[in-house]
């Protein structure tokens, strides 16, 4: 999901990600995904001093029907 990880050819084998990148792949701000974390939306993992967010559960939001659209309309 790094675009340092498609350049050099490696894949991305972190299993949690960081706030401000998990916003950044959303499309939404990161004190959006904060809160989330905080009001237990959104799990999280400790990594040292900070909160992040498992890289599978980022991906079963991609995966996921966007709500209110039609099944033509979903991105896959």
């Amino acid at each position: 999901m790094s675009d340092k990880s498609a350049e050099s050819g490696r894949t991305d084998r972190r299993r949690a990600l960081p706030i401000p990148e998990v916003a950044e792949i959303l499309g939404v701000s990161a004190i959006t995904v904060r809160r989330a974390v905080e009001t237990g939306e959104f799990p999280h993992v400790p990594v040292r001093s900070k909160k992040q967010v498992p890289r599978a559960f980022v991906e079963a939001l991609l995966a996921a029907p966007k709500w209110g659209a039609e099944p033509d309309e979903v991105a896959v």
